[in-house]
C-alpha cells in the first residue's frame, strides 16, 4: 500500500486487492493563492466531510493537552502566590484555585466521556478558550507583580496563542478568530491600564511601540500555529487516505469470506462446513510441517432417510430453451425446494444438475425422519406441477410405505427412491404394507422375511421383511402415483377393518 502525497491534483493510491489497480483522489485547494501544501481539500465533498469528522475526533485527544497547559498555568500562579504571599495576593490565588478546580474538572469530563459527544465536539473547546482567556487577563489585571508594565503576561498570551493551533479541535477559522480575539482583548486591556495607571510618566510612543511588539509577537504565534495547522492536516490527510484503503482491504476480505462461506454452505452441509472452517482455521494457525494426507470429515449415521429427486425430461427439456432460461428454470425450482426442506426437517445434501439429494434425521434424529421424507417428496412434486402449470407434470417418481401406528393413524415410515439413474434394483428394510404399495406403484417385488415370528396382531403391519424392488415404475407421472396413492390408501384401510375385527375376537385390541 502506497500513498503518493496530497497535492494539488490527482493522488494515486494503489490498491492491491483490486488486481493492483490505482484509486485517485484529487485534492484541491480552495485558494490558489496559498501556496500548494496548503491547498488540501479533497474533491468529492462527501470524502470532505468525512474526513473532517476523522480529523476533529483526532484533535479531540489533544483538547487534553490544552485543558493540562491550563491547569499548569494556574498551578504556576498558585505556587508564586504562596512563595512570596502577601494580602494583596489573596485575590490572585483564589482566582487560580477557582480555574485549578474548573480545569480539574473539565479534564475529568473529557476524559471519561461523561459529557454527551454533541457537547464535547461542540462546546467544550470555546469552554476551554474562554477559560484560559479568563485566567490570563485576571492574571494581569490583578498585578502579581505590583506594577503593570506593557509586556506583562505577554509571553503566556503567545503561548496559549500557539497552543491553540495545535490543539483545539476546531477548523482554522474559528481557530484564528479565537486567538484573534484574545490578542485584542489582551492588548486593549493591557494598553488601558498601563495607561490609567501611569498617566503622569506615560510616553505615548513608548506605549505604542510596546503595544506594536506584543502585536508582533502574536502575529508570528499566528503564522507559526496556522504553518502547523496545516503541516498537521497534510500528516492527518496521508493517515487518513491509508485507515480508509485499509479499511476497504479488510471489507473486501471479510466480504470475500462472507461470499466463500456461502459457496461452502452451498456445496455441502452447514455442521460439515463449519467442521471444515474449523479444522482449516486451526491448520493454518498450526505452523507445521505439511501433512501426508488431508483430514477426512466422514462419519456413519444409521435411522436416517434419504431422499433422490430426478427431473424426467430435463434433456429433452435443456435441449429445448436457452442456457440463461434453463439455469433460471433450476434456480427458482431448487429455491422452492429448499423452502420446501426447511418446512419438512430435510438437509440439503447435494445438487447435481438436475438432481436434487436430500436427508432428513441429521443433523438432529428424528423419529418420524420417514415421514418427514414422503411429505417432503410429495411436496416436490406439488411445487413441480405448480410450477408447470400442467396437473400431469412429469418428475422423480416418489414411493412410500404406511403403516399404522396404536391402531388409529396412519404414519410413513419408509422412503424408497424409485427414478435416480442408472438404479434397477433397490433394496430396503420396510415392512408389507410399503409392499402393497410398491406394487401399486408398478414395481415386482420379492419378499425375503427376516423374522418368522409374531408375537402379536399389532405388529402384524410391521414385520420386518427384506423388499427387493425389480424395475422401475410403470408410469412417472404425478396423475399416476396420486391414483396409486388413493388404491393403497383403500387397501390399507380394508386391511385396518379386518385386523380391528381379528383384535375384537382375540381380545387384542386396545
Amino acid at each position: 500500500m502506497s500513498v503518493n502525497g496530497i497535492q494539488d491534483g490527482p493522488v494515486t493510491v494503489t490498491e492491491p486487492h483490486k488486481g493492483g489497480g490505482a484509486h485517485e483522489m484529487t485534492a484541491r485547494g480552495s485558494s490558489l493563492s496559498l501556496p500548494r501544501f496548503m491547498r488540501l481539500k479533497f474533491t468529492p465533498e462527501s470524502l470532505e466531510k468525512v474526513y473532517q469528522t476523522y480529523f476533529l475526533r483526532q484533535r479531540q485527544e489533544t483538547l487534553l493537552v490544552l485543558i493540562v497547559f491550563a491547569a499548569l498555568f494556574n498551578s504556576y500562579v498558585i505556587i508564586m502566590c504562596s512563595v512570596v504571599y502577601s494580602q494583596d495576593k489573596l485575590n490572585t490565588l483564589a482566582v487560580a484555585a477557582g480555574g485549578l478546580a474548573s480545569d480539574i474538572l473539565l479534564y475529568i469530563m473529557s476524559r471519561f466521556r461523561f459529557l454527551p459527544e454533541a457537547v464535547s465536539r461542540s462546546l467544550v473547546p470555546y469552554v476551554l478558550w474562554l477559560l484560559i482567556t479568563v485566567h490570563v487577563l485576571c492574571y494581569f489585571s490583578l498585578n502579581f507583580a505590583g506594577f503593570y508594565e506593557a509586556g506583562d503576561t505577554v509571553g503566556w498570551q503567545t503561548f496559549f496563542i500557539f497552543s491553540f493551533f495545535l490543539t483545539l479541535p476546531l477548523p482554522l477559522a474559528p481557530i484564528a478568530l479565537l486567538s484573534a480575539l484574545s490578542c485584542c482583548a489582551h492588548t486593549l486591556l493591557l494598553g488601558f491600564t498601563v495607561a490609567q495607571r501611569h498617566q503622569d510618566k506615560l510616553q505615548l510612543t513608548v506605549l505604542i511601540r510596546q503595544l506594536v511588539a506584543n502585536l508582533m509577537l502574536y502575529f508570528a504565534a499566528v503564522l507559526v500555529g496556522v504553518m502547523s495547522y496545516f503541516m498537521a492536516d497534510r500528516k492527518y490527510r496521508t493517515a487518513f487516505l491509508e485507515a480508509k484503503q485499509s479499511l476497504e482491504v479488510s471489507l473486501t476480505l471479510k466480504e470475500q469470506g462472507q461470499q466463500q462461506e456461502e459457496l461452502l454452505l452451498s456445496i455441502l452441509p452447514k455442521h460439515i462446513a463449519d467442521e471444515m472452517l474449523q479444522g482449516m482455521k486451526k491448520e493454518a494457525n498450526q505452523k507445521s510441517d505439511a501433512q501426508q494426507f488431508n483430514t477426512m470429515y466422514m462419519y456413519r449415521h444409521e435411522n436416517v432417510s434419504i431422499l433422490f429427486a430426478d427431473i424426467v425430461g430435463f434433456t429433452q427439456l435443456s435441449s429445448a430453451v436457452t442456457p440463461k432460461e434453463l439455469v433460471k428454470l433450476l434456480n427458482e425450482l431448487f429455491a422452492r425446494f429448499d423452502k420446501l426442506a426447511a418446512q419438512h426437517h430435510q438437509l440439503r445434501i447435494k445438487i447435481l444438475g438436475d438432481c436434487y439429494y436430500c436427508i432428513c434425521g441429521l443433523p438432529d434424529y428424528r423419529e418420524d425422519h420417514a415421514a418427514c421424507s414422503i411429505m417432503m417428496g410429495l411436496s416436490m412434486v406439488e411445487a413441480i406441477s405448480l410450477g408447470s402449470g400442467e396437473p400431469d407434470c412429469p418428475a422423480g417418481t416418489f414411493a412410500a410405505g404406511y403403516t399404522m401406528d396404536a391402531w388409529e393413524r396412519w404414519r410413513v415410515v419408509c422412503l424408497a427412491a424409485l427414478s435416480v439413474e442408472d438404479i434397477e434394483d433397490i433394496y430396503l428394510f420396510g415392512t408389507m404394507i410399503t409392499g402393497l404399495l410398491l406394487i401399486g406403484l408398478g414395481f415386482a417385488l420379492v419378499y425375503r422375511e427376516i423374522r418368522k415370528t409374531v408375537t402379536a396382531v399389532q405388529n402384524l403391519t410391521r414385520l420386518p421383511v427384506m423388499i427387493e424392488a425389480v424395475g422401475r415404475a410403470v408410469s412417472t407421472e404425478t396423475g399416476t402415483i396420486n391414483r396409486s396413492m388413493d388404491n393403497i390408501m383403500e387397501k390399507l384401510t380394508a386391511l385396518q377393518r379386518q385386523m380391528d375385527r381379528f383384535g375384537d375376537q382375540n381380545g387384542l385390541r386396545k
